[in-house]
């Protein structure tokens, strides 16, 4: 049963010790290759860092593909009200969360199937 992990930091600059956002994703696949448990936590979308639980668990037990990653972006982008302030928007946050997993899934060879 593969384990996928990943962290991601966005910021306007790299040696920024604050980020726009922050995102960790750890999932653990199935052999049928859906997915058995998934954890996934973001930073810059609420006052402190949070889990994205309602997504972990739409996320379990289906296949680990492009049209799943797709819906699961969709909900990561209702999930969250972020505040805008001097390092991005509202909207540019939101738009982070579903682009971050995406990159995530085709980081780890989704992109690959």
């Amino acid at each position: 049963q593969p384990s996928l992990a990943r962290f991601y930091k966005v910021a306007k600059r790299q040696e920024d010790d604050i980020a726009t956002v922050s995102a960790a994703f750890a999932i653990d696949l199935a052999p049928d290759g859906t997915i058995a448990t998934a954890r996934l936590a973001f930073g810059g979308v609420a006052a402190t860092p949070v889990r994205a639980t309602k997504v972990e668990v739409f996320l379990q037990g289906r296949p680990w593909s492009a049209a799943t990653i797709a819906e699961a972006a969709g909900l990561l982008a209702s999930t969250f009200q972020p505040l805008t302030d001097h390092r991005g928007s509202a909207a540019y946050r939101r738009a982070l969360l579903g682009s971050l997993l995406q990159k995530f899934w085709h980081e780890t060879g989704g992109g690959a199937q």
